[in-house]
């Protein structure tokens, strides 16, 4: 199977679980994915509330990750499961959610990937790609997107933290399943210690400890990097979290520098505009 480039639609063989501690809440939570129909799509149930999968449902208040919210009903920290179910290319999923996020599991997508793809099927229904037509921007002040047409789908991310570590890093990221779980999946979310006592604060990180995150000091890492430009690799597994939102498979070049989910959704919404 060919992921996002496999001609017909995939979903999964059987039902798949997952549980763990929360990022930002610091709370328990439990994640349950389901086979769904061809054309579904992926949805999200939680408290017997149904939230597909749509860019009408994101919460404006993204609290350092990716939240949908309907109906008084949120579900936080989708990305990185968001992210290995698009990288795997499927297209119909429903997503079952016990607690306020997905369970952060070690801050990368490669739990999510060791357990979703060796169920992986195809469905009798031809899957849905986006090309685009023009160069499509996205600029908030010194942070910027772009996504240009392309005959295959490639992310060149650009992290620059200036005085801070890491500095400047990047990725040139030409997908495929092989190249996203070898090279993508298994980087983790990060965050620097400067920072923590703020987002305690603000009840933000609550969850986060040396197993799951990637905690920066002035000159330091937490724990020694499974690759060298770890946090650019990371920027490129939440990218593909947001472009999820699309239900389509992208090709296309995209290119960012120092974006976040914010820019990356912005981006998003350009693309279904247009």
């Amino acid at each position: 199977m060919n992921g996002l480039y496999n001609p017909k639609e995939l979903t999964i063989s059987n039902p798949i679980f997952f549980d763990g501690i929360c990022v930002h809440s610091g709370k328990k939570s439990k994640v349950s994915l389901f086979p769904s129909e061809p054309k579904n799509g992926i949805d999200f149930y939680k408290n017997n509330i149904h939230i597909p999968l749509d860019i009408k449902f994101i919460d404006s208040n993204l609290p350092l990750c990716t939240k949908i919210t309907k109906d008084n009903i949120s579900i936080g920290t989708i990305e990185h499961l968001l992210s290995a179910v698009y990288a795997l290319g499927i297209s119909n999923l429903k997503i079952v959610v016990e607690g306020d996020e997905i369970p952060i599991l070690d801050g990368s997508s490669k739990q999510f990937v060791e357990a979703i793809f060796p169920h992986l099927i195809e469905q009798n229904s031809d899957r849905l790609f986006l090309e685009l037509k023009e160069e499509i921007h996205y600029k908030n002040n010194d942070k910027f997107i772009i996504a240009i047409p392309s005959d295959q789908l490639e992310v060149y991310y650009f992290l620059d933290y200036e005085n801070k570590l890491p500095s400047f890093t990047y990725e040139l990221f030409t997908y495929s399943i092989e190249n996203y779980i070898k090279n993508i999946s298994s980087a983790r979310t990060f965050g620097f210690l400067s920072d923590v006592k703020y987002l305690h604060e603000k009840n933000l990180a609550l969850g986060a400890n040396y197993d799951n995150s990637i905690i920066i000091t002035e000159s330091s890492y937490s724990s020694e990097l499974r690759y060298k430009n770890e946090m650019a690799k990371h920027k490129v597994l939440d990218l593909l979290g947001d472009i999820s939102f699309l239900q389509k498979s992208l090709k296309a070049k995209i290119i960012a520098y120092k974006t976040g989910h914010f820019d990356h959704l912005q981006l998003v919404k350009k693309i279904i505009s247009n």
